[in-house]
């Protein structure tokens, strides 16, 4: 016996239009909205073999078992959206598994990395969210205050002595 599987999306829609139907007028509604055009895909996915491993290295030792890294060219900058963007990778990282808490938000950690110090991103998540960041080494300020611990690698200030 095939059984097909009931699909509760569009029932949920169009009773979520019903609902709203004395608003109707001031809304819009989208089912199955695609949030992107093209499938998303993590700049760089670095993943610790061994879970207890501390790394030395100044980049990576806010690294965790999962670390999600944004890079932005030289002539770009790390914006609020890239901010948002890469916060919101995380987080499908963390809920796209086989198993429910398969992968904590403790083990996850973002880095935004670009050539220029992102004052506009800073100035909006100290304003916003009231998150704590500091210089923890040249180049390299941690975020703490979120969901993840967040770094931002600002590549030109970067110790010339320990990095490339």
């Amino acid at each position: 016996m095939d059984k097909k599987r009931l699909q509760w999306h569009p029932g949920f829609f169009a009773v979520l239009q019903i609902e709203l139907e004395e608003e109707r007028r001031f809304l819009r509604f989208y089912a199955e909205y695609n949030l992107t055009r093209k499938p998303l895909q993590i700049d760089v996915l670095v993943v610790r073999k061994e879970t207890g491993r501390v790394i030395q290295k100044n980049i990576g030792r806010i690294f965790r078992q999962y670390n999600v890294v944004e890079y932005k060219g030289m002539k770009d900058y790390v914006s609020v959206n890239d901010f948002y963007k890469v916060i919101g990778y995380a987080c499908i990282l963390l809920s796209n598994t086989k198993q429910v808490r398969e992968i904590l938000p403790s083990q996850i950690t973002v880095t935004l990395a670009g050539s220029h110090y992102p004052q506009s991103l800073s100035n909006f998540l100290k304003r916003t969210y009231r998150v704590d960041m500091r210089l923890a080494y040249p180049g390299i300020y941690y975020i703490n205050g979120l969901l993840f611990p967040v770094q931002i690698l600002v590549i030109r200030e970067l110790s010339k002595e320990d990095n490339i």
